[in-house]
């Protein structure tokens, strides 16, 4: 009889299997007119991955925000101790910003334009992903599978460095 873990382990290597070959599935695609529904996919996942992180981190920061009001006596002891929540939020608010410029970008491709922008805005959109990964590891909060999943699928369409 499997283990928890090694049932774990199989699922996870079975996503990972999964996010690898739609990725060279997408990058197959490129260059074949507009861009390729596969890449619509990543974003509307990308996006959903977002939807789960705000629905799961907004409690716990109203939460965290109550006990460090309960445990500080100065507006700079609240800061302090709310500052990794607040850094989570602002990675929030980023990685929604660079999904909608990709999204903008890639709608942009499909009425005509060149592929160029879209593959600008992916490195920020990733970037903005892994500081998200890295706020929420700071927080002690687990890191979504949604968000691991639109990490890889992100970052199967190219990399490059993020200069916006």
């Amino acid at each position: 009889m499997a283990r928890t873990s090694d049932l774990a382990f199989l699922a996870w290597a079975q996503r990972l299997a999964w996010v690898s070959a739609l990725g060279g599935a997408m990058l197959a695609l490129v260059g074949c007119g507009g861009p390729p529904s596969e890449i619509q996919s990543a974003l509307s996942i990308t996006s959903r991955a977002l939807v789960v992180v705000d629905e799961e981190l907004s409690p716990r920061a109203d939460a965290a925000g109550l006990e460090c009001e309960d445990s500080s006596e100065t507006l700079a002891e609240w800061r302090g101790c709310f500052r990794g929540w607040k850094t989570a939020d602002a990675a929030l608010t980023n990685a929604g910003r660079a999904l909608r410029l990709a999204q903008l970008a890639r709608d942009g491709w499909e009425q005509g334009s060149d592929s160029g922008s879209f593959f600008a805005a992916v490195p920020c959109l990733l970037v903005a992903l892994e500081e998200l990964a890295e706020g929420l590891e700071g927080l002690g909060v687990e890191i979504p599978e949604e968000i691991t999943g639109a990490l890889g699928l992100i970052g199967a369409l190219g990399g490059g460095s993020c200069d916006g």
